[in-house]
């Protein structure tokens, strides 16, 4: 029998299976664990799958970006030929690791806002969930610049600035 969620689980780990080569260890260990419990429960909910997906997404998401900035500096660079311990590495991937928590912080204080009107509590709400499943690894990540545009929309929508 075939598990219900059987496309998202092999989208999961066609995305686990080509994270960036700068990726920890660790990381692509610990997404391949989530996924193999999740393929072996067959009563675990879509959601799940999806939380799954973007905390991967989550931890990856510095060191691709890392690794994309590096390559588009100097050439095209595979696994062997870029030092994850390098100076212009581990810079990147402070700058990305930064982005990361800035972005989720906006998105926290954007969720904040649900709870000021009743009336635009849902799509508050479907905004946060859209910007946090831009974390999964298989979707277009998050942009801070959006995040804050949405938030400085609601909060005029809301009365909270003028």
């Amino acid at each position: 029998m075939s598990h219900p969620h059987e496309a998202l689980l092999k989208e999961y780990q066609v995305a686990i299976d080509h994270l960036a080569p700068t990726v920890p260890v660790e990381v692509k260990s610990q997404a391949q664990q989530i996924h193999d419990q999740l393929l072996a429960n067959e009563t675990v909910p879509k959601e799940e799958i999806i939380a799954a997906m973007a905390q991967t997404g989550l931890a990856e998401y510095p060191h691709r970006h890392a690794y994309e900035e590096l390559n588009k500096v100097g050439e095209t660079l595979d696994a062997s030929s870029l030092d994850a311990s390098s100076v212009e590495y581990q810079a990147a991937l402070a700058n990305w690791q930064k982005q990361a928590e800035q972005i989720t912080q906006q998105i926290d204080q954007l969720e904040v806002l649900k709870d000021q009107d009743p009336k635009w509590q849902a799509e508050i709400a479907d905004k946060v969930r859209v910007f946090r499943e831009g974390f999964l690894i298989t979707e277009r990540d998050p942009d801070l610049a959006e995040v804050k545009k949405e938030i400085e929309s609601w909060q005029g929508t809301l009365g909270l600035i003028e």
